[in-house]
């Protein structure tokens, strides 16, 4: 059940059964993980999927998400920036990893979330 993005192909080497299907998988697995989107798109994505289900409230606190931008391809990684790194529960981190599949697809790809929150400015001693 964690693997149910990847693609299954069924086929065999010996009778050479679903041999093109196979390789013609591995090229759109290899277009998916080099996908881009730009920061634009990704804000807008946040803004929608927190419009659609809100981030819990804990200890009197609510995550704030103030952008995401990716960092890298191949697999795709991603930055949230937020609040406080305690507020992004496993559950919501699930929740946007699954409307980004839902939306983007990176199909047969993994997805790395990164989370960084905002730092205190130390005061001077």
């Amino acid at each position: 059940h964690f693997l149910n993005y990847c693609p299954v192909v069924f086929g065999s080497a010996k009778t050479e059964r679903n041999l093109p299907d196979v390789f013609s998988t591995v090229n759109e697995i290899y277009a998916e993980s080099k996908k881009r989107i730009n920061t634009h798109d990704l804000n807008k994505f946040v803004e929608l999927s927190i419009q659609k289900t809100h981030p819990p409230m804990i200890k009197g606190k609510r995550l704030r998400i103030y952008y995401m931008v990716q960092v890298d391809s191949q697999p795709p990684k991603f930055v949230f920036f937020i609040n406080r790194a305690d507020l992004m529960t496993k559950t919501y981190q699930r929740y946007l990893y699954n409307q980004m599949r839902e939306r983007y697809g990176f199909k047969g790809a993994p997805i790395v979330f990164k989370i960084k929150d905002k730092k205190k400015a130390q005061a001077p001693q």
